[in-house]
């Protein structure tokens, strides 16, 4: 539905690449939407993710990879680990964020949680200029398409059970 920029938001409006965005807050929609204008002052909100559920808590006993996600227009990420339950003999967890090269299809590191070999919740923060801190802060632009890895080590059948939630920055 198409909406005049001064009856929407009485005019409060900022040119962006040649389309006008209104602050969420002015609108009664919600923060969870863009609101754009376009050159014939038609408001437009479009529906933008802010969280997502990368992984589910679920006990993993084997190296795997995550799905492709891919990004709209994110800048960055903050992803959250919780590990709730860890057993075997010195079980060890490296969960990764990778981007895929679009050209070649392989998938490049570009953030890692530090390993992991208990129970306990982290964060990481993947954005560009931020200053860099290891296993917990990355100065990197998120990519259009995206995905998580883990390798699970240890002995006697060691298991993780994880969940994997994260935050787009915009």
């Amino acid at each position: 539905m198409a909406v005049d920029r001064d009856t929407a938001v009485d005019g409060i409006a900022t040119p962006v690449m040649g389309r006008y965005v209104a602050s969420p807050s002015t609108l009664s929609d919600g923060e969870k939407d863009i609101h754009l204008f376009d050159a014939y002052k038609r408001l437009y909100v479009v529906s933008k993710p802010r969280e997502i559920t990368l992984l589910t808590s679920v006990a993993r006993t084997a190296t795997a990879t995550g799905s492709d996600t891919t990004n709209v227009e994110a800048k960055g990420l903050l992803l959250f680990l919780d590990i709730t339950v860890v057993t075997g003999t010195t079980p060890t967890l490296d969960l990764d964020v990778q981007w895929k090269d679009p050209v070649a299809s392989k998938y490049i590191t570009i953030g890692s949680f530090a390993q992991q070999t208990g129970t306990g919740t982290l964060d990481l923060l993947i954005y560009p200029g931020t200053v860099e801190s290891a296993n917990r802060k990355v100065s990197h632009v998120l990519p259009v398409t995206w995905r998580l890895n883990w390798t699970i080590g240890g002995t006697a059948t060691p298991t993780f059970t994880f969940s994997v939630g994260a935050n787009y920055l915009y």
